[in-house]
């Protein structure tokens, strides 16, 4: 289950971060019922991928997705793809969250201290935990995915209770079919930080477990926050969640909302800093990097004061402010779910690779259509639906910039490895 598993909860944690909700709730009142069923669709689609990242693991003796990718791509283009998508989108969370925590803190609880410091003491507190008890960062994570889970169950079952009927839901302001899809498979994007290998039994339940806790938990809020708020203030507002928790429960589930923010961000925070170290050991080993016990140990370390270190000199220079950065977290997100469909392009690769007898790979006929029809799905719903997307055209060069940064970096420290193991 996800509550037993660090790494899902770690999962969980994003999917239900403030940005992620607020996302949801802005499509929900734009596309009604479309949007909900684009988020049916689009866990529907999370799942079946998982679970074939899982069978080609396990077919092929890797234990990650990063080396599944390799196998077919090389390691360079693995990694290039992964510090593309999924870290990119982590260190702008990083610099984005505990901004977003201080000014609700600063707004709702003590109005004299400053957000920007409560921002950075967040930031440091969990790094000093990551860093002084992995055990201890793992049991706060479930700490925290738990309270935020549970807070926006409550708010969404009491705005349910005392609000209408969402009308709202079934006379969508947009009838655009691609927007709503889009935004289904942004919002559940980081399902894949659970683990997909299957080391152990039962291992990849709890990928599952939060991909369903977690659409379940967005598609209940939306719902109910058509029921006490109209939909044109939810459709472009940026704290539509604080507006549902008004609307419910008065001035003081304005307050709970805003305690449930600030342990939403510091859960995902949290289990962004769980998970890049586990992405970080999978690069290294893509590159054949030698890691024994006491090396792992200190290359967590080094990513999660790396990682916070980044994320630090992004809030101090003021990205977290920038009207922009909204922008950059939904392209790098988009990127992310692009990956999604790297992985099952991996796997067809690899399936036809094993039907003409060049090396082991998972399935027969069924997976590989299986892996096709879902990386075409993909891929076809993400290029349709950017055509006209406007964040493209504006996020595209510093985007071109993000992924040429990330193609360098694997291949000097590859070269680097290269050198010093002579």
């Amino acid at each position: 289950m996800a509550a037993a598993d660090p790494l899902s909860a770690a999962a969980l944690g994003v999917m239900l971060s403030p940005p992620i909700l607020v996302l949801s709730v802005n499509r929900t009142a734009e596309g009604g019922l479309l949007t909900l069923l684009a988020m049916l669709f689009a866990a529907f689609w999370y799942g079946l991928a998982m679970r074939n990242s899982r069978m080609a693991c396990a077919a092929l003796g890797v234990p990650d997705s990063i080396r599944l990718e390799g196998t077919v791509f090389g390691p360079v283009a693995a990694i290039t793809v992964n510090l593309a998508s999924r870290v990119l989108a982590a260190l702008l969370l990083m610099t984005t969250l505990p901004v977003a925590a201080g000014y609700v803190f600063n707004e709702m609880f003590v109005y004299w201290f400053p957000n920007f410091g409560f921002a950075f003491l967040l930031l440091a507190f969990l790094a000093t935990i990551q860093l002084v008890s992995r055990r201890l960062a793992q049991r706060l994570q479930l700490l925290l995915t738990g309270a935020a889970a549970v807070g926006m169950g409550g708010v969404s079952l009491a705005a349910l209770y005392s609000g209408s009927l969402p009308t709202a839901l079934f006379l969508p302001a947009s009838f655009d079919s691609l927007t709503p899809l889009l935004a289904g498979f942004m919002a559940l994007s980081a399902c894949d930080l659970a683990p997909v290998s299957t080391g152990r039994r039962g291992r990849g339940c709890g990928s599952t477990a939060a991909l369903l806790v977690a659409g379940t938990l967005l598609g209940l809020f939306s719902v109910a926050a058509l029921s006490v708020v109209p939909a044109s203030r939810l459709a472009d507002s940026t704290i539509p969640h604080l507006l549902v928790a008004r609307g419910a429960l008065g001035q003081g589930g304005r307050l709970f909302m805003g305690a449930v923010v600030i342990a939403g961000s510091a859960a995902a925070v949290n289990g962004l800093l769980l998970a890049l170290p586990v992405i970080s050991g999978e690069m290294a080993t893509a590159l054949k990097v030698p890691l024994s016990a006491r090396a792992s140990t200190r290359l967590r370390r080094v990513t999660v004061a790396a990682a916070c270190a980044a994320a630090a000199a992004c809030m101090a220079a003021g990205v977290a402010g920038s009207p922009r950065i909204s922008q950059y977290l939904a392209a790098a997100i988009l990127m992310w779910v692009l990956r999604h469909g790297f992985l099952q392009l991996a796997i067809v690769c690899l399936l036809l690779a094993r039907r003409r007898g060049q090396r082991p790979a998972p399935g027969g006929s069924v997976g590989l259509w299986l892996a096709a029809v879902l990386a075409l799905t993909l891929f076809s719903a993400v290029a349709v639906a950017a055509w006209n997307w406007p964040l493209l055209r504006e996020t595209g060069p510093w985007m071109a910039a993000a992924v040429g940064i990330s193609f360098a970096l694997p291949v000097v420290t590859r070269r680097f490895v290269r050198h010093h193991s002579r």
